[in-house]
């Protein structure tokens, strides 16, 4: 009976399109379009130490989760783990409750600048990096 009423919950055609859509990039991992390598698997804010003095990034902790897979996942985890702000309504007491948080792109563009610094993302994974 719960098998049966799990399949008609509301979620579940948008976890079947999303799991077509995983697939799909999984495949590109297979046939080795996707750059394969170590990855942290958690690169969490909470999970970076930085030199309190530089600035500069010194070693990252919390690594149980580490595996070989896509590069371009750590860098979307750190993306959608570090580049993300509290939204407001233009009043900084204010928050905006339709959208809890947004994309702040001077983060985004300051996480891609650091990366490309040591490796340049190749076109194929630019356009798969959304």
């Amino acid at each position: 009976i719960m098998q049966s009423s799990a399949r008609q919950h509301d979620f579940v055609p948008f976890y079947v399109k999303e799991l077509k859509a995983l697939r799909t990039e999984m495949q590109l991992v297979k046939d080795g379009t996707l750059a394969v390598g170590i990855t942290h698997g958690d690169p969490f804010a909470d999970n970076v130490l930085v030199n309190p003095d530089t600035g500069e990034l010194s070693s990252f902790i919390d690594i149980e989760d580490i595996c070989c897979g896509p590069l371009l996942f750590d860098l979307a985890c750190c993306a959608i783990g570090c580049c993300f702000k509290v939204s407001s309504t233009g009043d900084e007491d204010e928050k905006d409750s339709r959208y809890p948080q947004v994309l702040d792109m001077s983060l985004l563009a300051a996480l891609i600048d650091g990366y490309w610094a040591d490796r340049r993302l190749p076109e194929v994974e630019k356009q798969h990096f959304v």
